[in-house]
């Protein structure tokens, strides 16, 4: 059982979690008729978890936050150690496209803050980046992927030149055209064990210019590697490739 004391050393993307699934525990036992909740024990550490969270969270000031989608079901807050959460609930998994460049919220965020933003978190019911969201994001270091993300656009993170670590869900099935081309800093060694493209045949270069790659292995369940993928990588010596690859344009990945 999650206690108190654990969420000191927690992470901001853990902690963000550990909120949603307090909040969601509590809501359910809210819900419950006043017989149901005398048989519920331990129900008073949901209140202990959240304060604590919050106490800890503190120091951390939020400097900036909003909503959008369709019934404000996504929503980002920024603090200041430029961390930027974006949270979507399950309900409106429909509207994550709203999450790009072409909203007012995700324009004004690049307008006013793009040059602060170190990391970003992407939790909740969010399922994918649409293109370009947080391209040239030259200052954004790490990037934390909800598991529900099953899609990446085209360059999403095109251009994110100090961005070192990332975690690619094991439900990612894409990454589109461009998504991390010219992140030189990126630190990466495997692929999704359930990634199924990488590019879309519009453009590839998935990976161009990613000169800290130094090997890759692509799973088993991959089916198309296009063009430019790993174009400019200088730093790669060992690509490990599955048994079954389909698609794979040989004289120009690399």
């Amino acid at each position: 059982m999650l206690m108190v004391e654990d969420v000191q050393g927690m992470s901001t993307e853990e902690k963000q979690t550990v909120r949603e699934q307090v909040e969601a525990a509590q809501k359910a036992y809210n819900a419950l008729t006043e017989e149901q909740q005398i048989k519920v024990t331990g129900a008073k550490i949901f209140e202990e978890l959240l304060a604590a969270l919050e106490e800890t969270s503190e120091s951390a000031k939020i400097i900036d936050s909003g909503t959008f989608g369709k019934n404000d079901c996504l929503s980002w807050s920024l603090d200041e150690n430029g961390v930027l959460i974006i949270t979507g609930v399950e309900i409106c998994q429909r509207e994550v496209g709203m999450i790009n460049l072409e909203t007012l919220q995700m324009r004004y965020l690049g307008i006013t803050y793009k040059d602060q933003i170190v990391e970003v978190v992407v939790s909740g019911g969010i399922t994918s980046i649409p293109g370009g969201t947080f391209e040239d994001y030259t200052n954004l270091l790490k990037v934390t992927l909800s598991d529900k993300i099953t899609a990446l656009g085209s360059s999403a993170f095109r251009n994110c030149t100090s961005l070192k670590t990332i975690n690619l869900p094991d439900n990612l099935r894409w990454i589109s055209d461009g998504t991390f081309q010219n992140c030189r800093n990126l630190e990466l060694t495997k692929l999704p064990s359930n990634l199924e493209g990488l590019g879309d045949s519009l453009g590839g270069c998935t990976f161009e210019n990613c000169t800290k790659i130094t090997s890759i292995s692509l799973p088993a369940s991959l089916r198309w590697v296009d063009e430019y993928t790993f174009r400019g990588c200088t730093g790669l010596e060992t690509v490990e490739l599955p048994g079954d690859l389909k698609g794979f344009c040989q004289k120009r990945n690399f």
